[in-house]
């Protein structure tokens, strides 16, 4: 007795979208990650990066066909939104280069320590004022 059987094996080769889709919640959760290590020097900005990686993933997770396939969408519905979510990062991104990114770029002001100021002798690299 020979069954046929329908289902579909899971070691088959990916196709382009589930290879794509992969890539981009790979580079989305390092995008996030990198806008979380920004926050500490801007919030909006940091804030700003770590949105364009989240929709990046989220735009992965609906290309991918075994996550997005969960969702009881159609495939060109599937499609349709990964599309739309990867436009908009793109268009976040763009737009933190418009606002966000002359913060960063900007030159930054380093106070001298208070038991220096007011003093006009020069001190070598480790030396304090008391071993002078």
């Amino acid at each position: 007795m020979t069954s046929k059987s329908t289902r579909r094996s899971r070691g088959g080769t990916p196709d382009n979208a589930s290879v794509l889709g992969g890539t981009a919640i790979v580079f989305g959760a390092a995008v996030s990650l990198s806008g979380l290590l920004l926050y500490q020097a801007s919030a909006s900005g940091g804030s700003h990066i770590a949105a364009v990686g989240l929709l990046f993933v989220f735009a992965g997770v609906f290309a991918v066909d075994r996550v997005g396939g969960r969702t009881g969408l159609s495939a060109g519905t599937r499609r349709r939104v990964a599309l739309g979510l990867a436009a908009l990062a793109a268009a976040l991104g763009l737009a933190f280069f418009a606002v966000d990114y002359p913060g960063f770029s900007a030159a930054v002001a380093v106070a001298s320590p208070s038991r220096y100021q007011g003093s006009d002798k020069c001190y070598r690299p480790g030396q304090t004022q008391s071993a002078v």
